[in-house]
């Protein structure tokens, strides 16, 4: 597991599951579940193996509601939904909230089991990407550590890059105003609202989208980043229009 990378689902994955044969009775595959050690949660779904391939699944509820003569083969559900070992952790734990399951395989290359995940994993990712996200949003560069627990040179280190950002976007705003000094005494507010709100909005939705279209993290994109952006824009239609105006005005 140690040698899967870091964000993968192969490094979070557990190996411990029944696996069953699909040529065994359902009265036999009950007396296997009792002799094994294994964690409660998973005995809730078991996986039909052969030859180290996924067959399909059973239930707990399929073994104790079918006769004790059935095959394993004749009850169990086909085509699973499977991860690649390789898979990103955070979009399998999307598969979880999409398909309402309680466990999902994880296969490797070959399309043979190799462990599975729970939906224990799956909060821990999307808890773990949901504080990462935040850290984001409020300009901090993510980190394992608890907030309260960084030392001051660390905290320094992950705030500084997005401080410098966030200094000069502000420097280009203030150069804006600065610009159109002007253009502040004169009553053109109420023209030039709508178009600064509209634009303000469009931008708001554009950016995360542009951002994961190159395969960014949407979240760089959200407050206060996209805040300095939307601020400057509206600033330049607002002042664009005063200074279209204000000679009609005159």
């Amino acid at each position: 597991m140690l040698n899967y990378p870091e964000d993968s689902a192969g490094s979070i994955m557990t190996l411990e599951y029944i696996g069953l044969d699909p040529d065994i009775c359902i009265g036999d595959a009950l007396k296997k579940i009792k002799s094994l050690d294994v964690h409660s949660e998973t005995v809730n779904t078991c996986y039909v193996i052969e030859k180290h391939k996924l067959l399909g699944t059973v239930s707990a509820l399929d073994l104790l509601t079918n006769d004790d003569d059935e095959l394993i083969s004749d009850v169990m559900e086909d085509n699973p939904i499977t991860v690649n070992t390789l898979a990103d952790k955070e979009e399998v734990a999307q598969l979880f909230n999409k398909y309402d399951v309680l466990t999902i395989p994880v296969l490797d290359n070959e399309k043979c089991i190799v462990g599975i995940l729970t939906v224990d994993d799956a909060i821990d990712v999307i808890q773990e990407e949901a504080e990462e996200d935040f850290q984001k949003m409020a300009a901090i560069a993510p980190t394992d550590k608890p907030y309260l627990k960084i030392s001051v040179w660390n905290l320094w280190k992950v705030r500084i890059s997005w401080l410098i950002l966030l200094m000069l976007s502000a420097t280009f705003t203030g150069l804006i105003i600065s610009s159109f000094e002007d253009a502040l005494s004169k009553l053109v507010v109420a023209l030039t609202l709508c178009a600064t709100v509209i634009c303000a909005k469009i931008i708001g939705c554009v950016l995360p989208i542009v951002a994961k279209a190159f395969k960014l993290d949407p979240a760089v994109m959200a407050s206060p980043f996209i805040t300095t952006i939307v601020d400057a824009v509206s600033l330049i239609v607002y002042f664009g229009v005063a200074v279209t105006l204000i000679p009609k005005l005159g």
